[in-house]
């Protein structure tokens, strides 16, 4: 079922109250981990919702959504952490290292080895266009910081039988309009005894060939899950999404035409206006108590 929104006539002066959001009011302090925890014999990832983990999923009315909406894929269903590139100047990257991946203490069983599956291929939304395409040959996105487990024999023993050693090397996936290449799955990392998890890998946008930093201004959008070696059956997939170097609008924008209706969608909301519904809801909720339990 499709909805249109009508337009809202405002007198001039509270228009210019209600829809004028501080340029200080940016996507910067929005922070979405993705929080591991276990159901049956998989694992699953939700939004980080714990302050004490510096999570904030309270400020959604930054991304030009609903309050109390979490970004999910309308078509898909599929869950999207919101991130950004930053733009390292003097470097030239464009690099991340959020979303991170966490959990609290007892959600998982001690020491189990999380790890990432990367799928599909990378989408990008252009800004001229205002539409979600394949992405174009020319960029890419390395993930890096992953583990790659490998076990060589121990020829140091000094035992005519040497037991295998166990190693640990840094490896990549590369994300592309093509698909998925270079280390399809990695480690993540390694719960403590106590079953928490916090772990950070290094997201960088290239252009290609030849890798060099940075890329077109647009958002970007990657799909990977999650398993271990505990519960190798994968966690449902879910969406990250980038932004380069769009302002809050654009990006708005941009967050919105995955999560919304699409004909909702086509037609921008200000995040003020759904400051100032609540508002007014909170008001009218209050006046519709009864006085003997205020």
């Amino acid at each position: 079922m499709s909805v249109s929104i009508k337009p809202i006539v405002w007198p001039s002066l509270l228009l210019a109250a209600v829809f004028f959001i501080p340029p200080t009011q940016a996507l910067a302090s929005f922070h979405q981990d993705i929080e591991i925890s276990r159901v049956g014999s998989k694992l699953q990832a939700g939004f980080c919702s714990k302050s004490e983990h510096g999570c904030d999923i309270v400020g959604v009315e930054h991304l030009g959504l609903p309050p109390n909406t979490l970004p999910t894929d309308f078509a898909t269903g599929k869950d999207i952490y919101v991130t950004d590139f930053t733009h390292y100047v003097f470097s030239g990257q464009h690099a991340t290292d959020n979303p991170g991946f966490q959990s609290a203490a007892g959600a998982l069983p001690g020491n189990e080895v999380v790890q990432y599956k990367a799928l599909g291929v990378m989408e990008f939304w252009n800004p001229t266009t205002g539409a979600w395409d394949i992405a174009p040959d020319n960029v890419q996105i390395r993930l890096a910081g992953g583990l790659v487990q490998k076990t060589v024999a121990d020829q140091s023993c000094g035992l005519f039988f040497c037991p295998p050693k166990t190693t640990f090397e840094n490896s990549f996936t590369i994300y592309s309009g093509k698909g998925v290449s270079g280390a399809e799955s990695l480690i993540v990392g390694r719960a403590a005894a106590n079953g928490s998890f916090h772990s950070h890998l290094d997201w960088f946008l290239e252009r290609t060939p030849g890798a060099a930093n940075g890329g077109p201004a647009g958002a970007y959008l990657v799909e990977m899950s999650l398993f271990s070696d505990q519960r190798p059956t994968p966690s449902d997939p879910f969406f990250i999404l980038f932004n380069n170097q769009l302002p809050n609008d654009r990006f708005q924008a941009a967050v919105s035409s995955r999560v919304l209706d699409p004909s909702l969608a086509e037609v921008p909301i200000p995040a003020a206006f759904f400051l100032m519904v609540s508002a007014f809801g909170l008001l009218f909720s209050w006046r519709q108590f009864p006085r003997s339990i205020l």
